[in-house]
């Protein structure tokens, strides 16, 4: 599962790299973080994710 939930991250780098403004992606890349136990990553995702501000 592991895997998985990197390649998922992966994903969402990239996603991330091409449109930096929607939250969802930092949401979701957050979580796979800690899933993979990277909390302190997945910590200034979620401040990121905060700190776009909804149009």
């Amino acid at each position: 599962m592991t895997g998985t939930r990197d390649a998922a991250r992966i994903d969402f780098n990239e996603a991330i790299r091409l449109d930096s403004k929607t939250r969802e992606f930092y949401l979701h890349r957050g979580l796979c973080l800690r899933a993979l136990g990277r909390e302190e990553d997945a910590k200034k995702d979620y401040e990121e994710l905060l700190s776009i501000v909804v149009a």
